[in-house]
């Protein structure tokens, strides 16, 4: 353990010696126009600090440069590359107010890549504008300036209207280029925690009303992005008439009715597992009579 000596009861004052930590790319290439992350650490430089950012090529030639300020000992940017006769990149990273310079790695800069035609399909290859849970989609794109056998990114995002905004599912995978195009299967499921979303009361507190649910899905590869059109999400809803386990089928046989936010009204008998589903469920307030087994519930 280190030790110290001296007299004590005075106050000691020591300078700090501040650093940079690293420089870097997020990626080691990108397509033009597409986007790199730039990445500075610090220790113990100043909030704001001034930061300097002259981008090369590798021949020293200059093609852009940047300034900002540190914040909390680190300085992020995404970079949107720019074409270069040599094919790549680097960042000379300078820290004027504390005499600090770094420099980065070279990022590959590729030639351009392209998505095009981002389409919504169903199991027979047709365009949809609908997709209802437990449908199983796929998502193409037309790709332009990436080998066969390169990788694309897919991710599905959800927006579920005033309840949240857009929210980017779990679902990420990948797919080979093959013959200028990228395609996946999803098995659309939407869930949501029920604790999250919004009741009638509540959107009426604001003079809200339900909206449809909507997908749209993300392509990306070499630092470019695409996003297709919107298609509708459809949900089923789910009326569970079982109070535990002991209990199951207690209801069965007994008649409910539901109006849905149509007017439209439907009845239907509960089966032994308790469980009515309502396919393709309209945005909206649904009317339920349990008249029959209300003194059950």
């Amino acid at each position: 353990m280190a030790e110290f000596q001296g007299q004590t009861d005075n106050i000691l004052k020591i300078q700090v010696k501040s650093t940079l930590v690293y420089c870097r790319w997020g990626a080691a290439e990108v397509s033009t126009g597409g986007n790199a992350s730039l990445e500075v650490l610090t220790a113990l430089v100043g909030e704001g600090a001034n930061i300097k950012i002259a981008i090369k090529d590798l021949e020293g030639n200059a093609v852009d440069n940047l300034t900002g300020k540190i914040l909390s000992n680190q300085f992020r940017l995404p970079y949107k590359t720019k074409a270069n006769k040599t094919g790549a990149i680097y960042a000379e990273v300078e820290l004027p107010d504390h005499n600090l310079k770094g420099k980065t790695s070279k990022l590959g800069v590729t030639p351009p890549v392209t998505f095009e035609n981002l389409k919504w399909l169903d199991a027979k290859d047709k365009a949809i504008t609908e997709v209802t849970e437990r449908d199983q989609v796929k998502l193409t794109a037309d790709v332009k300036g990436l080998r066969d056998g390169a990788m694309v990114d897919f991710q599905v995002i959800v927006d579920f209207g005033h309840h949240t905004g857009g929210e980017k599912m779990g679902m990420v995978c990948s797919s080979a280029v093959k013959g200028n195009k990228a395609e996946v299967i999803w098995k659309a499921d939407a869930k949501k925690n029920p604790e999250n979303i919004l009741t009638h009361a509540d959107l009426a507190k604001d003079g809200l009303e339900y909206v449809q649910p909507t997908l749209t899905f993300e392509v990306s590869s070499m630092g470019v992005k695409a996003v297709s059109k919107e298609v509708k999400l459809i949900h089923n809803m789910v009326l569970l008439y079982q109070v535990s386990e002991d209990n199951a089928g207690v209801f069965e046989g007994k008649k409910i009715s539901v109006v849905g936010p149509d007017g439209k009204k439907a009845d239907y008998t509960i089966p032994a597992n308790g469980r009515i589903e309502i396919e393709k469920s309209l945005p909206g307030l649904y009317q339920v009579d349990n008249t029959e087994i209300r003194d059950m519930l």
